[in-house]
């Protein structure tokens, strides 16, 4: 089948080389045989088994930007040829899209369609060369988002180097899209009356992106959005795989948005609407984000000073089926990693070093790990949440007046009772961080209850184990082998929760084998269990 037999051709660069080929006379490259029986020209890879096929064919199979004209030198804006390119694989479900090894300028957002695959090539030593896109000054979006919250109906202008057509449209999306290799540099700039510009704005289900790089995004590195143009939410957000997706840094500039709770900065990830959003209906974000993987996914320090982004490191505001592993935050303004309505979710392994870190006063309560709505389904469906094997650095912050910082902080959310595990985390705390800090934070965002089992964490002394006191009818943690509950004495300061036990790490004959908190207060009510024999 011909180029022209499935519509646009991508360019008339294939016929001229098929026709040079084909030609009396031709230089054959290494791999390309000719035989003057066969219709054209043949291909035949330089492999045992190898079979000669048609160019036409070989050529077909892996159509590229340059086929539509695109320069790729960084400087000149390629917008309308990769807005063609992807129009065009757009109309062919299934088409992989290659991006060569250079880097093409854009001055506006380009549409990406769902049922393609955009794909770069993996860069050789020092990272070099990078197949991507780079945001030109001048940058200017159509695009405007009507975010609602209680504090009325506001129109965002929204910029990002790639957005997902079928937001762009307005549609529900029901499709696979698939993006691997690519360099995304936005290069600190914003839009056109300073509208910040996010790396990747996408809203297709079943997303499939591995080893993606973003570079000093001056709105969210990475935004998975979940609510259209008009202010209405789209159908659920399923299976949806970020693999090494490398965010350095985002909300470069401190760009900011009014949400519910004052101004709020962009961060690393969001996989959401914004936080607060409602629809034109007043309604919150129904349920959306389910069953997702972010594996060895990391925000790190961009070109702000200790920043790896202003906002929240990742932040999921429907989490559920969610499992975060091996991410890795360096700087998160706010909270490191936030995983609203947990149910069925996991965070392990993931290496969190520093949070807060450019946190203004009166700020609140800012955690390394927050899921402050932890879930369950009726029917016995328990909601589970794992935390695990996490290791949670405390660095120095510019802002303590008004804030807490805190490790772990978790929530019941909604009814039935939902449960959680956590342990084997490490907190430790680096020397230039003199700040109080406290190791959990239990409580309540609902009318559900939550149970927990908290086991084997480590957290420095200097830690105080527990933020406030809590509900504790409504919210039960149990506590075994914490660093915490090793120690010569019973606490002296502190709140400290009922049934919480001491074990006594400097026994001598006669003494208490270990405390218990027989009354909860601070420091709590303790007696002694146990007497070392003689």
């Amino acid at each position: 089948m011909r180029d022209e037999d499935q519509g646009a051709a991508p360019s008339n660069r294939r016929r001229f080389l098929l026709a040079g080929l084909a030609g009396a006379g031709a230089a054959l490259p290494a791999g390309v045989s000719a035989n003057a029986s066969d219709a054209g020209a043949k291909f035949s890879l330089a492999a045992p088994g190898s079979v000669k096929r048609r160019i036409e064919d070989k050529l077909r199979e892996l159509p590229s930007l340059d086929d539509f004209g695109a320069r790729g030198d960084g400087v000149t804006d390629d917008s309308e040829a990769l807005q063609t390119a992807l129009d065009w694989a757009g109309q062919r479900p299934g088409t992989r899209l290659r991006v060569p090894p250079r880097m093409f300028g854009l001055a506006r957002p380009i549409a990406v369609p769902q049922s393609i695959e955009l794909a770069g090539e993996v860069p050789g030593d020092g990272n070099s060369p990078l197949s991507g896109f780079r945001a030109l000054k001048g940058f200017e979006t159509p695009y405007v988002l009507h975010y609602s919250s209680v504090e009325g109906v506001a129109p965002l202008p929204l910029a990002a180097l790639l957005v997902s057509r079928e937001w762009v449209e307005g549609k529900d999306f029901a499709r696979r899209l698939h993006m691997r290799d690519l360099y995304f540099d936005v290069d600190a700039i914003t839009a056109r009356g300073g509208v910040p510009v996010h790396g990747l704005m996408l809203a297709n289900q079943q997303l499939d992106i591995h080893n993606i790089w973003i570079r000093s995004a001056t709105g969210f590195g990475l935004w998975i959005n979940t609510q259209r143009p008009d202010g209405t939410f789209v159908a659920a957000l399923v299976d949806n795989l970020l693999r090494r997706v490398w965010v350095k840094g985002a909300g470069v500039g401190g760009a900011s948005f009014t949400g519910p709770h004052g101004e709020m900065n962009f961060g690393g990830i969001l996989v959401g609407a914004l936080p607060g959003a409602r629809d034109p209906g007043g309604a919150t974000e129904p349920p959306l984000a389910t069953d997702g993987v972010l594996d060895y996914c990391t925000v790190a320090v961009g070109p702000e000073a200790l920043l790896g982004c202003r906002g929240n490191g990742i932040h999921i505001t429907q989490s559920a089926g969610w499992r975060a592993t091996g991410c890795h935050l360096n700087g998160a303004g706010r909270n490191g990693m936030v995983f609203e309505h947990a149910f069925q979710t996991e965070i392990s392994g993931c290496y969190i070093d520093g949070w807060g870190v450019g946190a203004g006063e009166r700020d609140g309560v800012l955690s390394a790990i927050s899921c402050n709505s932890v879930v369950a389904l009726g029917d016995g469906a328990d909601g589970s949440l794992i935390i695990s094997s996490n290791r949670i650095a405390c660095r120095s912050v510019a802002a303590t007046a008004g804030n807490d910082y805190v490790a772990i902080s978790l929530r019941a959310g909604s009814m039935p009772t939902a449960r959680a595990v956590v342990i084997g985390n490490t907190i430790v705390r680096r020397g230039d961080a003199t700040h109080a800090l406290s190791t959990f934070d239990f409580g309540k965002a609902g009318g559900g209850e939550f149970e927990a089992l908290v086991i084997g964490n480590s957290a420095p002394g200097t830690a105080t184990p527990f933020l406030r006191p809590w509900d504790e009818t409504a919210v039960r943690p149990r506590f075994t082998g914490n660093s915490f509950q090793f120690a010569n004495a019973p606490p002296s300061q502190g709140w400290h929760p009922a049934g919480l036990r001491i074990d006594n790490d400097a026994p001598t004959p006669g003494a208490a084998a270990a405390w218990f908190c027989v009354m909860r207060g601070s420091p709590g009510n303790w007696r002694s269990c146990g007497r070392i024999d003689s």
